[in-house]
Formats: structure tokens, C-alpha cells, sequence
């Protein structure tokens, strides 16, 4: 057995054709923090042997996983979070130029979101966890840095498995510099709204994850997503009332949140770009600290809707040189 540092430690993760089971990883993920987080549930005997010791043995009898990523957002391998977290996407092909592509990603109205197989290979183990199925997914937008998420599954139980780690070397990430975000009062206005300086964003999708635990398995035998919401928390500085009057009138609004790397380009002229359209949001909390020797922030939460008008609440656009997911 071998001591070791987390930063030695590969994740990949590959989309599965049959929910549960497991398949290679498709990309390696340059990530962060690598979390296995696994679970397992024991039920004890508290059966009578004339002792006042209330149990006389325990044993494992529920098991899942519970793996979670952290790292840089890259063009290509966050669009399988994209995917893991809508459920379904449409590639365009050779649009906007020849060898990049554009997916739009947008909700699956099901109970059965695409699964992935997500690979842990240390220096003393490697195994993966099946049937692993996005529960949150966050992006964290801050000044002076490099974009973040996190990631959170939950999955079968581990299996053991045989892989070679292999990173790519066409992945492009973004930093605060590559940021926009914009408001508007139609999805449709976004294109023709002015950017507003923020100085810090997260963005959150929450999905409820359902087990279905049955007898004779002692780990889920399937998973399903069930209800999800979005969230949304901008800081920016108070030099007018525009947004208050949002948060105090209760006034619907679209969001953009754009990341595009202009320092790279791949095709003859694209730059990689991941796109966040919310079609309703409303600010609903408001902290607005008056801080002495600060110049005077608002931070807004907002909660993100589902519009009846649009049938939509968000859709996600990746460009990038990635075929297909």
C-alpha cells in the first residue's frame, strides 16, 4: 500500500448507455476536490440474551455513493454537467463554423435524467460508482479568480474497475475576466441588454433525488430525479435603486450568465462561451450592509422560475469543439 496526495488522485467520469451500469470514462476531470463519500447503512440485532447491553452485533445492509467534484469549469467536460443536471441536449453542428459546434442544453420533463459512471483511480485502488445521478450543481463567479463548481451525485455502490488515467489537452477554462451578466425583461431582450458589472455570482440547480431501495438489494436499485429549482445570489455595488425596486415591486426578470474565453480561439475565429438563460427570476431576499470605510454593496437572492408564457425556465448553450454529448 502506498501513501499518497490528493492531488495524484484521478476522477473521470462517462455517460451511461444502460443506467447502473458501469462504463469507462470519457474524460478525466482536472479537478480540485474528489470526493467518494460512501455510505452504508447498518441495522444492529437488539435481540434479548439476558445482558442489559442493548445490541449484540451489527451488520451492513444499505449502500450508495455519494461522490463529489470540485474544480475549474472547462468548455467540454462541463457540458456533461450541463447534460447530468437538464437531462437532455440538442447539438448543432458545425455552427457557428466548421469544427465547433453549439449544444443547447434544456430540461427533460422526466423522471429519469441521464446517468454517469464516475471513476476514483488512486495509488491503492481504482473503482467507480454506477448509476450516479446529479443532485446540485454549483457555480461560483468571483472577482480576481478562475470560475469554479462543485458537484454533487448520488450513485450505486462502488465496483471495482481497471482504468488508465488520460487527461485531454483541448480544455479551456474561464476566469472573472471572461464574465457577463445581464437582465432583462424577456428572455428575447437579453441580446440587445447591457451588461452589469457584478462583483460577485453563484448560481445553483437543486434536483431531488429519489432511491428506490427494494428487497434483495442492498443498494438502490434505480435513482430518479425528482422536482428541481435554480438559485441565484448577485453582489454589486449600490450606486442606484434599480435592482431594490425589483426586489421591493417583486418584478420578473430574464437573466444571462455568460462566460466566454476571448483569449482563445479554436475553429478560425470562435471563442468557447457557456451560456445561462433564466427565463423568470425574482429577487426575494436583499442585504444592503452599510459598512464605514466600504464603499456601499447590495447582494440580491433570487429564485428562478419555471415561465408559463415561454414554457421554459432555462436553457443552458455550450460552444465549444466537443461532437456530441
Amino acid at each position: 500500500m502506498s501513501k499518497m496526495i490528493g492531488k495524484r488522485v484521478g476522477v473521470g467520469i462517462g455517460k451511461e448507455s444502460t443506467p447502473g451500469t458501469a462504463v469507462a470514462p470519457t474524460h478525466w476531470v482536472p479537478a480540485r476536490e474528489k470526493m467518494p463519500n460512501i455510505t452504508v447503512e447498518y441495522a444492529s440485532n437488539d435481540s434479548d440474551y439476558g445482558t442489559i447491553v442493548k445490541t449484540v452485533e451489527s451488520e451492513p445492509v444499505y449502500s450508495k455513493g455519494e461522490p463529489e467534484i470540485k474544480g475549474l469549469i472547462f468548455d467540454k467536460i462541463f457540458g456533461h454537467m450541463c447534460l447530468a443536471a437538464l437531462g437532455s441536449c440538442s447539438t448543432s453542428t458545425d455552427d457557428p463554423e466548421a469544427g465547433v459546434n453549439t449544444h443547447t442544453f434544456s430540461i427533460l420533463n422526466s423522471e429519469e435524467h441521464p446517468s454517469y459512471t464516475i471513476a476514483f483511480k488512486d495509488a491503492n485502488e481504482d473503482y467507480c460508482h454506477p448509476y450516479s445521478k446529479l443532485q446540485e450543481l454549483v457555480i461560483t463567479y468571483k472577482r480576481k479568480s478562475l470560475i469554479e463548481y462543485s458537484a454533487k451525485y448520488v450513485s450505486q455502490e462502488k465496483e471495482s474497475d481497471t482504468n488508465t488515467v488520460a487527461y485531454d489537452t483541448d480544455e479551456y477554462h474561464f476566469n472573472s475576466g471572461h464574465v457577463s451578466f445581464k437582465l432583462a425583461a424577456t428572455k428575447a431582450a437579453l441580446s440587445g441588454a447591457s451588461a452589469i458589472n457584478v462583483e460577485d455570482l453563484t448560481f445553483k440547480i437543486n434536483k431531488e433525488i429519489l432511491e428506490q431501495d427494494s428487497l434483495g438489494n442492498t443498494t438502490p436499485v434505480n435513482i430518479y430525479n425528482g422536482g428541481m429549482d435554480f438559485e441565484m445570489e448577485v453582489e454589486l455595488l449600490m450606486d442606484n435603486t434599480t435592482y431594490q425596486a425589483l426586489y421591493t415591486a417583486g418584478t420578473l426578470q430574464a437573466a444571462e450568465l455568460k462566460l466566454e474565453n476571448t483569449d482563445v480561439t479554436i475553429g478560425a475565429a470562435t471563442n468557447p462561451s457557456i451560456t445561462i438563460q433564466l427565463n423568470a427570476v425574482n429577487f426575494e431576499g436583499m442585504d444592503k450592509p452599510y459598512k464605514t470605510e466600504e464603499i456601499v454593496r447590495i447582494k440580491l437572492k433570487a429564485k428562478c422560475h419555471y415561465k408559463l408564457a415561454d414554457a421554459e425556465a432555462i436553457e443552458i448553450v455550450v460552444v465549444n469543439t466537443e461532437t456530441s454529448y
